[in-house]
């Protein structure tokens, strides 16, 4: 059975206060169908780096990205992933945040809506619900409500 989906040496460098700075250097994967993948690291070791890569976003300086067979390095659209900063516009539906990539590139409306109906109960979501966000504490009051409390296990994570 082929992959269906390749990244082979991938390396990726940006501009950095003048200095060019490596971040992937010769990262590659095979995923094959059914397959589930965690990508884990510290922060600023290139996991959202890697992701972009993946989904088109940015062009890696060196190797290739291959999707279904396909060679998808640098194009946009054949993959998706959901950003740490979910980017969602909270003043639209579930349904129409989820037309948006449609609409800006002038695709099919009627049967984007279509394939959007399919997939949201998938997902446990329905029409017509809003994203809704808990309403974010600064750190100072999340702290000095954390104080005090005993916890049996904690997870801190990145949360640009």
């Amino acid at each position: 059975m082929s992959p269906i989906l390749e990244a082979v040496g991938l390396s990726k460098s940006f501009l950095q206060g003048g200095q060019t700075r490596l971040i992937l250097e010769g990262a590659s994967l095979s995923l094959n169908e059914g397959e589930f993948l965690s990508i884990i690291g510290s922060s600023g070791c290139g996991k959202s780096t890697f992701l972009e890569l993946l989904a088109g976003v940015t062009r890696p300086d060196r190797g290739r990205i291959i999707y279904r067979g396909e060679d998808v390095t640098g194009k946009g659209g054949k993959l998706g992933y959901m950003p740490q900063d979910d980017l969602l516009f909270p003043w639209l539906s579930v349904r129409e945040n989820a037309l948006l990539p449609a609409r800006v590139a002038n695709k099919d409306i009627r049967s984007a809506k279509k394939r959007i109906d399919e997939l949201l109960p998938v997902f446990g979501l329905s029409e017509p619900q809003k994203i809704r966000r808990p309403r974010r504490r600064n750190r100072t009051t999340g702290l000095r409500w954390i104080r005090g409390r005993r916890f049996r296990g904690l997870s801190v994570g990145d949360s640009r």
